[in-house]
């Protein structure tokens, strides 16, 4: 059995893997899994827990094993991604040009500013959970206010038994825990910088036009009937085969 973590980004996922760590060894966005076409998509070894970067999504659906796809709603999502200028400038740069220039499922859908285009991405990311199998979704505002809960939930669902050491909850992992080859269980973190679990949560009241153009231009687009496609091609024909390395192009144009 593989287990797997997914996420639209800035939303904990690197905290539940930290926190996962006990149960089997785990990797949180090795150098293996970030590449852009995937080519080393089926590495992950039997019994490991591996957290994707968010712009892995597609993963989600051609994987086997169990997966956690942990999420903000939109309105929270671009709240919180609007708050970091590091995550906007990532979001707008890279994130949104590999799925409006390389994935889109949506060609007809124009995103003609920066919301709309992180909207865009966001869309695309929890598309391919919702279309996947053996998935939990998990809140992000879930995990953050009742974390201890939300983690047996997880847990229960990965058929582990609970976690013991609950510390990394006390401290920001980010920078020791993510983006490392390491197994998550060797790292020692270089400075435990406080943090309050409950500052995660984000209930937006704004971005409801967002909303309604994501739903006009998306969600009420997808055909019932029809396979979900894996991507599109340049004529917008739906295409349902994916070979790693090779159906995704590795150059993205910014738009």
């Amino acid at each position: 059995m593989r287990y797997s973590i997914f996420h639209t980004s800035q939303c904990g996922s690197t905290l539940l893997a930290t926190l996962l760590k006990e149960k089997r060894k785990t990797y949180s966005e090795p150098p293996w899994a970030c590449r852009v076409d995937m080519k080393n998509i089926f590495s992950a070894e039997d019994e490991t827990i591996v957290k994707y970067p968010s712009f892995s999504s597609l993963a989600c659906r051609i994987l086997t094993g169990k997966k956690i796809f942990i999420f903000r709603r939109l309105q929270d999502h671009l709240e919180k991604i609007i708050s970091k200028p590091t995550a906007m400038k990532s979001h707008l740069s890279f994130h949104y040009p590999f799925y409006k220039n390389v994935r889109n499922l949506f060609p007809k859908a124009v995103a003609e500013n920066d919301l709309k285009k992180l909207a865009f991405v966001w869309a695309h990311i929890y598309l391919d959970a919702f279309y996947s199998q053996e998935v939990m979704f998990i809140d992000a505002n879930d995990f953050f206010l009742e974390p201890i809960i939300t983690l047996q939930r997880i847990t229960n669902f990965f058929g582990f038994n609970p976690v013991e050491d609950l510390e990394p909850l006390d401290f920001y992992v980010k920078n020791d825990f993510n983006s490392t080859k390491n197994n998550l269980s060797v790292i020692k973190p270089s400075e435990k910088i406080p943090y309050n679990i409950k500052d995660g949560y984000i209930k937006s009241t704004k971005y409801f036009d967002i909303e309604n153009w994501v739903n006009e231009n998306i969600f009420n687009k997808i055909i019932s009937n029809e396979i979900f496609p894996l991507f599109r091609n340049k004529d917008g024909k739906p295409l349902y085969s994916f070979l790693p390395g090779k159906t995704i192009s590795v150059k993205i144009k910014n738009d």
